[in-house]
């Protein structure tokens, strides 16, 4: 994108995508090869940004390939363990002398996590043979999980259960395309038996401790580790630390295990535990990812979109869209509203923020976030979903990979520029260095950790925005990936990340995401009639595709009683085996199906003696009276209720609040509806999709990430410069406007403000006017303001600001937040006035676009 144009040419550009049927190709050149992968390509046939049918096939084959050459070597040098080491070849193992070493032990549980994770990529990809044959292979190998190892809950929920599940549903249901002839189930039942053995996770040893506090007592909640063979009686600091996400990302693993077995304990435990963290939600609905098992309590009021908590969200719509609960997304668009309000700031970042009080707590953003704009795509939040995108983007632009963690503040380097009398801009240096050691210094100051190991986050986000917008741009990001890739990341045996990427350092790891994940989702992003996604079929956060209906019942091989064969147990039986260590020490070996038992049974007795709901009162002008004779504000009390009383205190809030407003906002024009950031209906692309990249045509802010964090997006010195991968000669003539403009840099002050009467932060209602899109307010209550100076002064010389964000939603150019003037907070706050236009004056700053509504 430029401000500069080519109308002479542009038509003929245009039409270069669409007539064309054949490679502007070198046939000699040499195909590309490297270490034993040789491609069926050369590089003018792959990388050729024209994006026709016949060069996405080659794109898509490339893939397929580089994924085959990866699972290959594993293999041959990798199996039957978890991982291949990708530079010296070989068996990538659990630290056996180490139970502390967690980094590496707890995605390796010596159940070839490679193997599991990536059979269902073989499905994506059309290969129903090798399927068939990792399916054999599977059953010769592995009659249980009763494997000596302790491993995450989470990692192995997602890693392994999640794909037999996966794999399961391909072989049983003919309208996949991909059923196994004589498949008897025996994945189902390896996923039962592993079910079980992460359930009893579930089981405390400690609840009478609690007897005192019912809530406390009755909390559901998981361990977070557990020994495959004995169970989660283990060393109690591998005990200790929970995360959010770590407790709730099972719904959709156990959900469909109880579905398909027909045992409801799984889907129970996992959903009741959803609603007991949501119900500790904070006053801003934001829920805390640090949890301490041991006292039962978040240890961690930090909350975000990335590590420890980003699946909670994800989760929670992926369960209401597959199992179409209403509960479970209105807990996604409780949520979500909540991180617009609080945690985006003005250029679509997610940071971390103090779930109590709402203010910023790190520098940082992680590159396990960079998942959040395909959850925005599947939502319907295709603007705000793009505008996040980019941010990631230009990491991969600057860094060609996206840091772990990535310190978009510069609070770190700021300092050294401090002798300027203007904000910085790239090419300032630092006093006393030269043009690259000035980079060295911002370089290291902008990367909070350092490493890279291919994650798949951000080529999936890519993928969900290609398939909702058909935008070329998502596909030129693609093919950078790929080519990056195949000629940076291919190794002897497979793909390697990068240590550090400020040396390029590379990983000596290959995790089996990289395969079941990573080239799933490339592959898929050029695979446009791949009909993985049809009907209400979602992707785990492992990238398993999960489908549910009625109708798989008909063609479940296994029958009910083989899984009630598999819970048998006998008391007698298990003592006499237990012998002198029970008799003389009073310990109990552990046996998997007494201790499955014990739970369900525990868990059923237990189940309605706390409600699992908060509800917070709604109706900003609900009362009761008081003791005294006075009369008590209910608005944003607190109760814990049912599931079917929290529908109906929620119900009879809205209603009454909206029969009140209709009666005092009465015309056609004055129409008001309470999904005021409009989460209940789906964005559509605006522009014909493929003519040309809407993104890069008309996104006149598309570099403005560029100079607002000009000093923490560097570029490591092994990075080419001029790498903007957007601007390749060849896609931008095919696919950008050429009378395309970018906005010019500016440096307006803006900042945020909370309006509360209290410290509850109780958020009034917030409307939209359903014909101007403008918002009302009935009350100045529970507000988040995002104000931007303007370069303007009122008439009493006062400074004037312009609101443009409210609670999340973006006030755009020309729209008005207009405020009832019945509002209780005008006449109670000294600090808020009115000009003679009946405009908000706050702390002295007059607000332009914020005013009364008389009727």
């Amino acid at each position: 994108m430029s401000s500069g144009s080519y109308p002479l040419v542009w038509p003929i550009l245009l039409l270069l995508p669409l007539l064309t049927s054949v490679y502007c190709a070198d046939y000699n050149a040499e195909y590309f090869q490297k270490y034993t992968y040789k491609s069926k390509y050369n590089d003018s046939a792959i990388f050729q940004s024209t994006y026709t049918k016949k060069h996405l096939s080659v794109l898509k084959n490339e893939t397929r390939d580089l994924f085959e050459y990866a699972w290959d070597k594993y293999m041959e040098f990798g199996f039957p363990y978890d991982e291949v080491r990708p530079l010296d070849c070989k068996p990538n193992k659990r630290d056996s002398q180490n139970k502390f070493n967690t980094v590496k032990n707890d995605a390796m549980g010596n159940y070839s996590a490679t193997l599991f994770d990536s059979m269902d990529t073989f499905i994506i990809m059309g290969n129903k043979d090798k399927f068939a044959e990792i399916l054999e292979l599977i059953k010769e190998t592995y009659k249980d999980f009763e494997i000596d190892s302790t491993i995450q809950v989470f990692e192995t929920n997602i890693r392994i259960l999640g794909s037999l599940l996966s794999a399961h549903l391909y072989a049983i249901d003919p309208r996949r395309g991909f059923t196994i002839d004589g498949y008897d189930g025996f994945l189902l039942k390896l996923a039962y038996d592993l079910g079980k053995r992460l359930i009893v996770t579930f089981q405390h040893e400690n609840d009478e401790y609690y007897s005192g506090d019912e809530y406390l007592k009755y909390f559901v909640f998981n361990y977070p580790r557990t020994n495959l063979k004995y169970g989660p009686k283990i060393d109690t600091k591998l005990k200790v630390e929970q995360c959010t996400a770590g407790a709730t990302t099972l719904t959709l693993e156990f959900g469909l295990l109880s579905r398909l077995t027909n045992d409801t304990i799984f889907e129970d435990i996992s959903r009741r535990t959803v609603l007991d963290f949501w119900s500790r939600r904070t006053k801003l609905d934001l829920i805390p990812w640090g949890f301490d098992t041991s006292l039962r309590a978040f240890d961690d009021p930090t909350t975000g979109i990335g590590a420890s908590i980003d699946s909670f969200y994800e989760y929670a719509l992926k369960y209401s869209i597959l199992f179409n609960d209403d509960l479970f997304y209105d807990i996604w668009l409780n949520s979500y509203s909540a991180l617009l309000t609080h945690s985006q700031n003005n250029d679509g970042i997610f940071a971390n923020l103090n779930a109590n009080n709402g203010l910023a707590t790190s520098e940082w953003i992680d590159s396990l976030s960079a998942f959040f704009p395909g959850l925005q795509v599947l939502s319907g939040d295709l603007d705000n979903a793009q505008k996040l995108h980019k941010v990631y983007f230009k990491l991969w632009n600057n860094y060609g990979a996206i840091p772990e963690r990535w310190n978009f503040m510069p609070f770190r380097s700021e300092t050294y520029f401090s002798h300027l009398t203007r904000g910085y801009k790239d090419g300032d240096l630092i006093p006393g260095l030269d043009d690259a050691m000035t980079n060295v210094v911002l370089l290291k100051n902008s990367i909070g950790l350092e490493w890279y190991p291919l994650r798949p986050e951000f080529i999936e986000s890519t993928y969900h925005l290609y398939r909702a917008t058909k935008d070329p741009f998502y596909l030129r990001i693609g093919e950078d990936f790929l080519e990056r890739l195949r000629e940076h990341s291919i190794a002897p045996c497979g793909f390697t990340g990068s240590l550090d990427i400020t040396t390029d350092k590379p990983h000596t790891r290959e995790e089996s995401f990289v395969l079941s994940e990573t080239l799933k989702y490339l592959y898929l992003l050029f695979d446009v009639e791949n009909k993985v996604q049809q009907g209400n079929t979602v992707f785990t956060t492992e990238g398993h595709p999960f489908w549910y209906d009625k109708s798989l019942n008909l063609y479940n091989p296994l029958a009910a009683s083989s899984l009630e064969e598999m819970n048998k147990w006998d008391e007698k039986t298990v003592q006499a085996n237990e012998g002198i260590l029970n008799k003389f020490f009073h310990q109990e070996t552990f046996n998997l199906n007494r201790e499955f038992s014990r739970l369900r049974e525990k868990f059923y007795a237990n189940i309605d003696k706390v409600d699992p709901i908060i509800h917070r009162i709604s109706d900003f002008y609900s009362t009761i009276p008081t003791e005294d004779g006075g009369i008590e504000r209910n608005y944003g009390k607190r109760l814990r209720v049912t599931e079917r009383e929290y529908w109906s205190f929620k119900n009879h809030d809205q209603t009454r609040m909206e029969s009140m407003l209709s009666n005092q906002l009465k015309g056609e024009n004055l129409k008001i509806v309470k999904d005021y950031l409009g989460l209940n209906t789906c964005q559509l692309p605006q522009v014909s999709p493929f003519i040309q990249s809407a993104l890069l045509s008309e996104d006149k802010e598309f570099y403005r990430l560029d100079w607002v964090y000009a000093m923490t997006l560097r570029r490591p010195p092994y990075m080419p410069n001029g790498r903007e991968l957007e601007v390749e000669e060849g896609f931008y003539q095919r696919f950008v406007d050429g009378y395309s403009t970018c906005d010019v840099e500016e440096h307006s002050q803006v900042w945020e403000l909370l309006i509360s009467s209290d410290d509850t932060f109780n958020v009034s209602p917030i409307y939209r006017f359903n014909y101007s899109d403008d918002i009302y307010l009935p009350e100045l209550e529970g507000l988040r303001i995002q104000l931007k100076q303007l370069q303007k002064q009122s008439d009493n010389n006062r400074s004037v600001v312009h609101v443009t964000k409210l609670n999340g939603k973006n006030i755009p150019i020309g729209g008005n937040v207009w405020i009832s003037p019945t509002a209780v907070l005008l006449s109670n706050r000294d600090n808020i006035s009115l000009t003679e236009d009946s405009c908000i004056v706050m702390d002295g700053h007059v607000v332009d676009n914020m005013c009364l509504l008389y009727l």
